[in-house]
């Protein structure tokens, strides 16, 4: 009787684990069709970066349209209105009618340049681990992504939010440093 309880118990258990997965599996498909290169949205975020020596708190207005990220700036005060243009092609800083084009292979990657490579790795990174979580009482999928851009390697992980599929919070590393944490305030 007891063998036979076991082993309904181990059953159920293998079975339970086996869903999971799937659901996991299915739910990462979803992410990475979503955000391809030919997708589009806008986003409101709360950036704070990493420095060696402090910290820097940043509201960045982001929209993506087809391979072509805009960034500006709202907060702080003193820097809102710069707007940064990346695409394959490179990095363009915009600010009233004035342009800067800046080398994309710098050995240490931008503020800038880090909210539109969230995007390349949720399309095309390796998923190196993918686990139920929450983020502030929602329910998310927390994803760690790496990747290789420009001779880089970055990690990123990202909680989104399991009914919508949309970020929440999302954490930058490079050489094993982080260096970005972004809050989604919007994502549509």
């Amino acid at each position: 009787m007891r063998r036979g309880f076991l082993l309904i118990c181990v059953l159920m258990m293998l079975l339970l684990a086996g869903c999971g997965a799937g659901d996991q599996e299915a739910f990462l498909e979803e992410i990475r069709l979503r955000y391809t290169p030919d997708s589009a949205f806008t986003a409101k975020t709360a950036v704070r970066v990493e420095l060696p020596d402090r910290a820097a708190d940043y509201v960045i207005d982001w929209s993506y349209d087809r391979g072509i990220s805009r960034l500006t700036v709202a907060e702080p005060e003193e820097i809102a209105g710069i707007t940064v243009e990346t695409s394959d092609q490179g990095l363009n800083f915009l600010y009233e009618d004035a342009v800067l084009t800046v080398d994309p292979a710098g050995a240490v990657l931008s503020p800038l340049e880090a909210l539109p490579e969230l995007l390349f790795g949720w399309s095309g990174g390796i998923v190196e681990d993918a686990c139920r979580d929450t983020w502030e009482g929602a329910e998310a999928m927390a994803v760690s992504y790496s990747m290789e851009r420009g001779g880089r390697t970055l990690h990123q992980r990202v909680w989104f939010d399991r009914g919508r599929y949309t970020p929440l919070y999302a954490e930058v590393y490079q050489d094993d440093r982080l260096t970005m944490c972004c809050t989604f305030l919007t994502f549509q």
